[in-house]
This record gives C-alpha cells, sequence and structure tokens, in this order.
C-alpha cells in the first residue's frame, strides 16, 4: 500500500492512480517471488534483481503511462517552466556539499537575465527566492 499511495502522491497526476495500482501489484508479486526464491536458496543477489526489476517496473509503466494518457498535474507547474528543473539540480548539487556550483548557476542566470528593466528584477527575485527554497531543503536533508 505505502507503494501504491507514494507513487501516485510523487506523480502529481490525478489519473496515475491506474498506474500507481499496476505499480503495486508489481511490486507485491517480485517481493513474493523474491521471499519464495530465498526460502529455496539463501543467495544475497535476489536482493540486486528485486531492486533492479522493482526499478525497470516503475521505468516502464511511467513510459506506457505517459505514452497512452495526458498528464494532468495535481500542482501547476506549467510546461514553460524550467525554474523546477534549476529547483531539483541546485537541491542535488546542496546534498552533494556542491555550494560553490549553486553560487555559479546563479551568477549566471543573473547575467544571462540582466537588462535593466523592471522585468529582469522580478525573474532575478523570484530566481532567488527558488534557490533559497531549494538550498533550506537541502541543508534540511543533510541534517537529517
Amino acid at each position: 500500500m505505502v507503494v501504491g499511495i507514494l507513487s501516485y502522491i510523487l506523480s502529481l497526476d490525478y489519473g496515475f492512480w491506474k498506474a500507481a495500482l499496476g505499480i503495486t501489484v508489481l511490486h507485491l508479486l517480485t517481493d513474493m517471488l523474491k521471499s519464495w526464491l530465498l526460502l529455496k536458496n539463501r543467495i544475497k543477489t535476489y536482493f540486486f534483481f528485486d531492486q533492479l526489476i522493482h526499478l525497470l517496473t516503475i521505468v516502464a509503466i511511467v513510459l506506457v503511462y505517459s505514452k497512452i494518457w495526458e498528464i494532468e498535474f495535481i500542482f501547476n507547474i506549467g510546461t514553460k517552466e524550467i525554474g523546477i528543473v534549476e529547483r531539483f539540480l541546485a537541491l542535488a548539487l546542496i546534498i552533494m556539499g556542491q555550494y560553490e556550483a549553486v553560487g555559479l548557476i546563479i551568477a549566471a542566470k543573473s547575467i544571462l537575465r540582466f537588462s535593466g528593466t523592471q522585468k529582469s528584477e522580478y525573474i532575478l527575485v523570484g530566481t532567488l527566492i527558488s534557490f533559497g527554497i531549494a538550498a533550506f531543503a537541502g541543508m534540511l536533508i543533510n541534517l537529517i
């Protein structure tokens, strides 16, 4: 149930429940097969095969889902906005302790957007807020 619920929530798509149900069922079947194989043979590599099958199942279901159904995001993240990619990149860099790289991205973005207009200031403030949220989340994750 945890796999299904988290798959649905993290998909950010209302209609993903069908795919989340498929992931849940295949996850359960994979775990049952692994448990049955472990009863017969105590081989530690079953764990790695189990994880590989889980990963391939998730990727396959998501690819099939995205080809068949249109995606309706729960949160409106916008298709033109690349800010989400920037936040994830900043978050990943902060978790890895690469604070200088985050500063480089902010500096490069501010140089590219510098034109002296009020719109540029608005975009720069939004960028700093976005990176600030990612930085806070990354530091919080590092503390945990």
